[in-house]
């Protein structure tokens, strides 16, 4: 089986053996654990914005897409029918006097 350390069993083992070599290796072990540790928590943020993101902007996608595709039929209507749509009058209507 591997061997492995957490980054208090480097510490442990520092204070254990005491040369210069063993405490600046250490030191540089914690470092980097400490950076790993760093890395994974920005990666696992970015991991989640990234999946939210993807939530949102799949959903207006599809919202628009089914928008964009009723616009497409409503065109094929009026290029196969050749008529032209009626015009709707934005308003109230008055009624005129006579």
């Amino acid at each position: 089986m591997p061997f492995a350390l957490t980054e208090h069993g480097v510490v442990m083992a520092a204070n254990v053996l005491k040369s210069e070599r063993a405490v600046t290796m250490s030191v540089e072990v914690v470092r980097a654990f400490v950076r790993l540790r760093r890395a994974i928590t920005v990666k696992e943020a970015i991991y989640v914005r990234i999946s939210e993101l993807e939530r949102v902007v799949g959903k207006r996608l599809d919202r628009h897409d089914r928008e964009i595709e009723t616009i497409l039929k409503a065109l094929d209507r009026l290029i196969e029918t050749g008529e032209e749509p009626e015009e709707k009058t934005i308003g109230f209507l008055r009624e005129r006097p006579e």
